[in-house]
């Protein structure tokens, strides 16, 4: 699988409807294409905006964004989680196939 950038596009504020409106343009000018994909940071206001324009695309959180994100839940102190958590969520990301995944997801 190989992936390439579709667009690029700044907005004054990170808004839902901002980042809308971009990507309406983006359709617009691109009445043919409909990314299937769409690989983001972890963010709600992206998502929405996302959804709204391309309802039949897949969303995915980039392996950066997912890692920080698993660091920050682990190491929280309100969470509690204990240090092999951390570990574990990575062997189930990491796994290369189906039965893989399921063996680390049970270890989990």
């Amino acid at each position: 699988m190989a992936y390439v950038i579709a667009d690029t596009f700044i907005v004054q504020f990170e808004t839902s409807k901002k980042i809308h409106e971009a990507l309406k343009l983006f359709k617009e000018w691109n009445p043919n294409t409909t990314p299937n994909y769409w690989m983001i940071d972890c963010s709600q206001t992206k998502t929405s905006a996302i959804k709204a324009t391309f309802p039949e695309s897949l969303i995915a959180l980039g392996d950066f964004h997912r890692e920080q994100a698993w660091e920050r839940w682990c190491n929280s102190k309100e969470n509690k989680a204990d240090k092999a958590v951390l570990p574990l969520l990575r062997r189930i990301a990491h796994a290369k196939t189906g039965q893989g995944f399921v063996a680390a997801l049970e270890q989990l």
